[in-house]
């Protein structure tokens, strides 16, 4: 059998409950889909947060991982990478707040502006 594996950098707690109990839900709760792992960076060491779902052998295996901080997805995202490819892992997610300081920093009166959310997005191949 082929598994997708699929590896998910989150700014936080609440990002990181939102993308598990959707996964979960996604996959109807069945362990033989979905497989799940949950990290969480302390600095350069990874902590393994509880409630894994499924196995690795699982038709779709994630590994969440929770950087504590939407300044650092990207920067970990991308030191991660490498080693998570030559794991075998064929999408890298990375999911950060929109609406951070570094956005409210060049908008006007803390307003939504669709040409700056577009600088935000990064679309990138790695």
């Amino acid at each position: 059998m082929n598994i997708r594996k699929i590896a998910v950098f989150v700014e936080g707690q609440t990002e990181y409950i939102f993308v598990r109990d959707f996964l979960c839900a996604w996959y109807e709760f069945d362990a033989k889909k979905l497989g799940l792992e949950c990290y969480q960076f302390n600095g350069n060491k990874e902590n393994k947060i509880p409630y894994p779902h499924g196995t690795r052998d699982s038709e779709n295996f994630y590994l969440i991982y929770n950087v504590g901080n939407d300044q650092s997805v990207l920067s970990k995202m991308l030191k991660e990478a490498p080693r998570l490819q030559n794991s075998g892992y064929q999408q890298i997610v990375g999911l950060n707040d929109m609406f951070s300081d570094a956005y409210h920093a060049k908008v006007k009166n803390r307003q939504i502006d669709l040409k700056v959310n577009e600088t935000f997005k990064i679309y990138e191949r790695i």
